[in-house]
């Protein structure tokens, strides 16, 4: 799917219970499938690196979901190039 929210919305309402399990302790968090206003959720720096991990607090690891890596720009499910 393809969210269209804005930003606070997605944070507010739909990512509400990452901050309680952050503060309890979860140290992983897996990229969903799906995209952000067109951006595919496993290549989003903004929101992956910005908003969890800046923003919100979150210092564990970012997992992909199964070959999601697979559909960012450039990359396949064998490899992706760092950019």
């Amino acid at each position: 799917g393809n969210t269209t929210v804005s930003e606070a919305e997605l944070r507010d309402i739909h990512a509400a219970g990452y901050l309680p399990a952050i503060n309890a302790g979860a140290q992983s968090v897996m990229a969903s499938f799906n995209s952000f206003h067109g951006e595919k959720m496993h290549g989003h720096k903004p929101l992956l690196t910005d908003v969890l991990k800046g923003r919100m607090g979150f210092g564990g690891f970012v997992v992909g979901d199964w070959n999601g890596h697979g559909q960012i720009k450039g990359c396949s499910n064998t490899d992706c190039a760092r950019t």
